[in-house]
């Protein structure tokens, strides 16, 4: 065994911990590509092969979606250390290629378009060139699509009539892995059997937040004294877990499909398996995908343990303490949420477990804004821990990898001296004071995720609930949707984690809106069982019609317990909140106010037109007259997240007549919307906020768009 001392240098850590599999595209032909921190073959490549030219044809009929892309380059993967080496500037015209050349002497192994918000990276044709000559390339891009049309090898495909559509409207991209680069020499495999002295090896699964982890668990574990610590990432830009498992059940010999069985194969005994699941898709709700890759590696390796990775919520999401906060909660609900379902198909132990990457960066935000960590002021985490909206950077990779291997090894990273420089490319030295307080934090948090996990998650009982904090693949949230209630018309799942301090016998109600007609009845299962349907009493058949459902007995176990609704086919109306008491009704002390008013996504006002939205509202312990009602501008940083500039079409509701937007209070609980068109055209975001005496409240928004 290699035992570190002060003499240890990062040089002697780098072969192992560039032994990740390269990130890889999804194409047939796809092949491995460095990991590590920098390409000496890159380096020295052939001047020919340096990109100052990048070609563009914009989507037919809609040219002004390439304007503010970023055309990047990086020397370690598909998804990690980009720089940008030009801006678009300008929008596209229909049918005309745009030539965007710039100065740039350095070889890069991988290039990429990396579009503009709202754009769905919506683009026809690409080309990267030296001068006016073509590279050659491999093509990569964010995985998936919008509804299933056309993936990024359409941007690559020649035709002027296909174009990348992708799966979301930000942060999406298309390039290409130059082919010309001499090949980059395979990472040495450590095999199984000369592991010693409790090294893990530690296999993980995922799509570019898995990349930002960027393999400091294992330069961690090394310097911890795990000398033969090994390390493997699989990993495809955007993939969710289904995804990957699409490509793994071909079993192919050759290939991107046949690298998952070649993983499992070359580094058994594989200690842990680390799968990330992807928020944006079904990868809780199914968790065949997740079963499935346990089997392929346990099949190899007896011993192996099932991870989920629990990813962050972006600077978006994180930004404002309280959003951020509720958001992380949610996405840890789903993760959760994943283990669970697959400890329930394939009974293991230990059993399947999340390491909580989010939560970690909770409490580290947390001690940053306490002024609690050495060399970072109280305003800088995101500047200090992210590249861009959604991904972190080395230093924020760090500290992801220290909470990665306080869950694998089960034991304290604190004391730790990792060699410095860090292997990125900025060459990021982290102090010794910093290295501690990060250090601190990560076990901290772990430690606390595991006593407090269950209680974090849920939600508690007697007590209302929202109807928009069930666990689904993505998140509700709503500051970010059109109604404070959620909205289904067809067949649904809504799952709850609730906790019960106590086992005991509890009543359900659940409240919602109807329209025209009482729905047939909402299935509820607690715990996996049946136990009744929640039934409406005949209501008047008018639109809007508030009901409360008939009270559906349930019995609760101690401690975390799961309640799902299956909603009624083909019924539409609106889940405002559900009621869990005691038998005698009592044990809610504190409710949410409630508002009757929907709004859907947009308003749209013609030149001088006025609209009035008549609502109600009122609360269980507040009087109606006393709940305030509220109607703001939202920030549009809050929606253009400082990534792009706010365009220039952007209504300034500030700088708008006062009048423009108000609330008028009528008798008891009724409310008035009034939004009158201010003269002058454009866009605008509209919070509306409803709060009670306790200082609970709920609020929704619109977009207002002034013809």
């Amino acid at each position: 065994m290699k035992t570190h001392s002060s003499k240890l240098t990062l040089a002697a850590l780098l072969p192992l911990c560039a032994m990740a599999f390269a990130p890889l595209t999804l194409a047939e032909n796809a092949k491995p590509a460095t990991t590590q921190s920098a390409n000496p073959q890159t380096a020295a490549a052939p001047e020919r092969l340096v990109c100052n030219h990048v070609r563009i044809l914009p989507r037919e009929g809609f040219p002004q979606l390439v304007k503010g892309a970023l055309l990047q380059g990086s020397d370690t993967g598909p998804t990690t250390d980009f720089e940008t080496l030009a801006t678009v500037t300008e929008e596209g015209r229909d049918g005309q290629w745009m030539e965007i050349k710039f100065k740039n002497t350095k070889v890069y192994r991988f290039l990429r378009y990396y579009a503009p918000k709202d754009s769905w990276c919506n683009v026809a044709e690409l080309e990267f060139c030296h001068d006016d000559t073509k590279l050659r390339g491999q093509p990569f891009g964010t995985y998936g699509t919008r509804g299933g049309r056309s993936g990024y090898d359409k941007a690559f495909d020649g035709s002027p009539k296909t174009f990348f559509d992708a799966p979301l409207p930000d942060d999406q991209y298309a390039g290409i892995e130059l082919v010309d680069l001499p090949a980059v020499t395979p990472p040495e495999i450590i095999p199984g059997g000369s592991r010693t002295h409790g090294a893990h090896c530690h296999i993980h699964i995922g799509n570019s937040l898995t990349d930002n982890e960027y393999g400091y668990s294992q330069v961690i574990a090394k310097a911890a004294g795990f000398a033969d610590d090994t390390y493997c990432r699989v990993t495809i830009p955007g993939a969710p877990i289904h995804g990957h498992w699409n490509w793994a059940i071909r079993r192919e010999k050759t290939g991107l499909g046949a690298r998952y069985l070649e993983t499992a194969e070359k580094f058994a005994p594989v200690s842990d398996l680390i799968l990330q699941c992807f928020v944006s898709n079904g990868d809780t709700a199914n968790p065949t995908p997740l079963v499935g890759f346990y089997d392929m590696f346990k099949e190899r390796s007896p011993g192996v343990r099932l991870w989920i990775y629990g990813a962050w919520a972006g600077q978006t999401g994180l930004s404002h303490t309280d959003l951020g906060e509720n958001e992380v909660i949610a996405l840890h609900r789903v993760y959760v949420q994943a283990a669970m379902n697959a400890q329930k198909m394939r009974p293991t132990n230990p059993p399947v477990a999340v390491i909580p990457g989010g939560y970690a960066l909770i409490h580290l935000k947390r001690a940053i804004e306490k002024g609690a960590v050495p060399g970072i002021n109280k305003d800088d985490f995101f500047a200090k821990m992210f590249s861009d909206g959604l991904h972190i950077n080395a230093l924020g990779g760090y500290f992801i990898g220290l909470v990665h291997y306080a869950c694998i090894y089960d034991k304290s990273p604190v004391g730790v001296v990792v060699p410095m420089p860090l292997p990125d490319k900025a060459k990021t030295v982290i102090s010794p004071e910093l290295n501690k307080a990060l250090e601190e934090i990560a076990w901290e948090s772990v430690q606390s995720w595991r006593v407090e996990s269950d209680k974090w998650v849920s939600l508690p009982v007697p007590g209302e609930i929202d109807a928009a904090d069930y666990i689904c693949s993505i998140p509700p949230h709503k500051e970010r949707t059109s109604t404070p209630s959620v909205t289904w018309a067809h067949t649904e799942e809504l799952s709850y984690f609730i906790m019960a301090q106590d086992a005991g016998k509890f009543l359900l109600k659940v409240n919602a809106i109807l329209n025209d007609v009482s729905p047939k009845g909402t299935e509820v299962f607690l715990n996996d069982a049946p136990v009744g349907t929640v039934e409406y009493p005949d209501v008047a058949a008018k639109k809007e019609t508030l009901a409360e459902s008939k009270a559906l007995p349930l019995t609760l176990k101690k401690g975390l317990n799961t309640l799902r609704l299956f909603l009624p086919k083909n019924e539409s109306y609106f889940l405002d909140t559900l009621r869990i008491t005691h038998p005698d009704g009592s044990g809610i002390k504190q409710t949410l106010p409630f508002c009757d008013a929907h709004i859907y996504s947009n308003m749209d006002l013609e030149p001088g037109q006025t609209v009035e939205k008549t609502f109600h509202v009122s609360d269980a312990a507040t009087p109606a007259g006393q709940i305030k009602v509220t109607a703001i501008q939202l920030d549009p940083n809050q929606y253009f997240d400082g990534q792009i500039k706010v365009p220039a079409h952007y209504l300034d509701l500030t700088q708008c007549p006062a009048n423009t937007i108000s609330v008028e209070a009528g008798n008891d609980g009724t409310r008035k919307l009034i939004i009158k068109h201010p003269g002058t055209a454009g866009i605008s975001f509209v919070l509306v906020t409803i709060a009670n005496n306790a200082g609970l409240s709920r609020s929704f928004s619109f977009r207002l768009n002034c013809k």
